[in-house]
């Protein structure tokens, strides 16, 4: 039987994000949960090594993170661009022969089949792209007026979108594994894309919304982890009765 007390939660950030993307949140998440959140090429503690060119590199990437870490039940937790990582390397552990996630949490984000739209951001102009990320919320204005601090972000985050806007689904076998899907009111993509999640899923994914703009988890932070923490609570009571199903697969 597991502890729907303790849980170890795999984060995955968003574009331009380190390893510090959500300590906004660290207060509130459950004192008994480990939380452990991964750190993408070129930032962060990593900053010295280059980017990465395409997406198949960034998740393979996180999977040499992940692999032999996964000796205990875990949740993979991604938002906006690391809600799409989540999902390639739940195929990657499962091409690995690892265990399989109790739950994916994917948020800020359509589905994987919807091809992103023209003109692609990473080919903006330098005032169009600070346009579109101060309507994203997601840069203080503090960096967003400094020229230096602003300049070292944009290149991180115009490479992560590249990697987004690049990218090309191919044909995968469906999960077979509990989704929940949180996106903002106010964001800029359609409830039709939104849906499209359910297609990559043999179980039926929830949906759900949070009032608020892309980076809604930030902005209401305890009704996110509210949420996060009741699906888990279903999540768990389901996988307490199906542990050789989810944890017969060797450590890959």
């Amino acid at each position: 039987m597991l502890d729907h007390q303790k849980i170890k939660l795999v984060c995955l950030p968003f574009s331009g994000g380190s390893e510090f993307a959500f300590r906004p949140l660290e207060k509130y998440w459950p004192n008994t949960w480990k939380i452990s959140t991964l750190t993408y090429p070129g930032r962060g503690h990593r900053l010295h090594q280059a980017l990465c060119n395409n997406m198949e590199d960034l998740v393979d990437d996180c999977w040499l993170q992940l692999r032999g870490k996964l000796d205990e039940p875990y949740v993979l937790f991604g938002h906006s661009m690391g809600a799409l990582v989540a999902y390639l390397l739940t195929h990657r552990i499962i091409e690995n022969k690892g265990p399989l996630p109790l739950k994916l949490i994917l948020s800020g984000t359509y589905g994987p089949s919807v091809l992103p739209k023209r003109p692609y951001r990473y080919l903006f102009s330098k005032e169009e792209f600070k346009t579109k990320l101060r309507s994203y919320g997601g840069l203080p204005d503090e960096i967003l007026n400094d020229n230096a601090a602003y300049d070292f972000f944009e290149s991180i985050i115009r490479s992560d979108f590249k990697l987004i806007e690049t990218w090309r689904k191919n044909s995968k076998p469906l999960l077979n594994v509990p989704a929940i899907v949180i996106t903002g009111t106010e964001e800029d993509m359609s409830e039709a894309d939104i849906q499209l999640w359910q297609e990559e899923f043999r179980m039926r994914v929830i949906f759900n919304k949070i009032e608020g703009d892309h980076f809604f988890l930030f902005k209401k932070p305890l009704e996110f982890v509210d949420l996060v923490k009741r699906s888990l609570n279903v999540s768990l009571s389901f996988h307490s009765n199906n542990d050789e199903r989810y944890f017969s697969i060797p450590n890959g």
